[in-house]
């Protein structure tokens, strides 16, 4: 009886964390493979920004792979970024790009609470996660990932 009480707790505390994260973003950024397509967080998540029309930048990360089913279905039509075969050489103007279209899309949404700019995403971080999505994507552990920072303009999901 205890743990099914703790763990509709805990489904209860994430989902709301959840709701909390998408209501609260000016752009929600999907960091699209395979993983990211069977979680059913990820789907229930990007789902409700969809409903909430919170914008959204697909991102694809992985080669070889198409998006489908209700992945496919919220992404139809939309702007999205080939993180595809990055390297150290190409991860800067990949990030840039990214940049551009969360300014592009998210627009005033940005300046409208302070500070008037948002400060750049750290790039570092975003290079190490880029870079080792390969290594995650192999293994048999799915880790999702949540990086919020102080600032609440962008949500980085990884799965």
């Amino acid at each position: 009886m205890f743990l099914f009480s703790l763990n509709v707790l805990l489904f209860e505390y994430y989902s709301i964390s959840m709701a909390d994260g998408v209501e609260n973003a000016a752009v929600v950024c999907c960091f699209m493979t395979p993983k990211y397509q069977n979680s059913r967080n990820c789907e229930k998540e990007l789902l409700y920004a969809e409903r909430r029309r919170v914008s959204i930048i697909p991102c694809r990360l992985t080669r070889d792979w198409e998006p489908s089913t209700w992945l496919g279905l919220v992404i139809a039509g939309l702007v999205w970024i080939d993180f595809r075969d990055t390297t150290d050489a190409n991860i800067d103007l990949k990030i840039d790009k990214l940049i551009g279209q969360i300014r592009i899309v998210a627009g005033k949404r940005l300046n409208c609470l302070p500070p008037p700019v948002p400060p750049r995403p750290d790039k570092e971080l975003l290079r190490q996660r880029l870079l080792n999505i390969e290594m995650r994507s192999n293994s048999n552990h799915v880790e999702p990932l949540d990086e919020k920072k102080e600032n609440r303009y962008l949500i980085l999901k990884f799965a």
